[in-house]
């Protein structure tokens, strides 16, 4: 039993040393949206009307041109396509983008030699 542990304890200290890969976690410090604004036109009422032929009455007429009435609005839409993420391990600062926002920490794999 006591070898078992031993050789356990030393397999766990060992493996860095041997190189391989570790799971650790980072503090995030920071994260900073990153935003795509994308701007279109908008047209409220009737915008392109059919003009009523020429034989028709004069109400006609009226009713037709206070439809050609029409307003044009910009209108901005704001994506957030990722995330800047400035976080902290080893001592260090790194930065990563990431598709979603993170939590506290993220999910690190270390690679050693």
């Amino acid at each position: 039993m006591i070898v078992r542990l031993l050789m356990l304890l030393i397999l766990l200290f060992a493996y860095p040393a041997l190189g391989g890969e570790l799971f650790v976690h980072g503090d995030v410090v920071q994260v900073d949206p990153r935003v795509e604004r994308h701007t279109r036109s908008v047209q409220n009422g009737d915008c392109a009307p059919v003009k009523p032929p020429h034989t028709t009455d004069l109400m006609a007429l009226i009713a037709w041109d206070l439809r050609t009435r029409c307003t044009r609005s910009e209108v901005v839409d704001e994506v957030i396509t990722a995330f800047r993420v400035l976080y902290e391990w080893d001592g260090r600062r790194w930065q990563t983008l990431m598709q979603e926002r993170p939590g506290d920490t993220i999910a690190l794999k270390v690679t050693t030699h």
